[in-house]
């Protein structure tokens, strides 16, 4: 039976539960009512919503999340996705000191702010790691990262647009 475990981070920048959840299986349906509930906990006690939700690639959760919180906005957990990385690049990449290299690449990747410098990184990375390891790269990670830094950028320009205004 899956648990969902939700945990928030407090000001001082510690992590703390907040709630738990065993689900019958992990489908949307599921995921709805947990997060339904939890909206309702919110609403009810007047907390405020989440700004940044991160999860795994879970999704039915991802999609649970876009009707439940519409306005959140939702990151993949690189911790996750890094682990993925590690047990599909073992099975693709053969060598302990390649995947380390693919991680460190990686980890540089996931860190730049322009969808442009992105994707031609990240073709070089994909091609840099034989076509097995580029072609799960581009069906499972794509599509999720290519969306997420878009809207990175977006709120980034959408800062800077507002800053400019009040330097006015």
């Amino acid at each position: 039976m899956p648990l969902l475990h939700i945990t928030s981070v407090t000001g001082a920048n510690k992590s703390f539960s907040l709630a738990f959840c065993f689900l019958a299986k992990e489908t949307q349906d599921y995921y709805d009512w947990a997060l339904e509930s939890l909206l309702t906990v919110f609403t009810s006690n007047k907390i405020p919503l989440p700004a940044v939700v991160l999860t795994n690639r879970e999704e039915a959760l991802i999609s649970s999340l876009q009707s439940n919180f519409p306005n959140s906005t939702h990151m993949l957990c690189t911790w996750h996705i890094q682990k993925n990385l590690v047990s599909n690049g073992a099975k693709h990449i053969k060598n302990k000191a390649k995947e380390f290299e693919m991680l460190q690449h990686w980890s540089n990747l996931i860190k730049m702010t322009s969808p442009g410098d992105f994707r031609s990184s990240f073709s070089r990375f994909c091609a840099k790691y034989g076509k097995a390891f580029g072609d799960y790269m581009i069906e499972t990670w794509l599509p999720l990262i290519t969306n997420a830094l878009e809207a990175q950028s977006h709120e980034i320009s959408a800062a800077h647009h507002k800053e400019k205004i009040r330097s006015l």
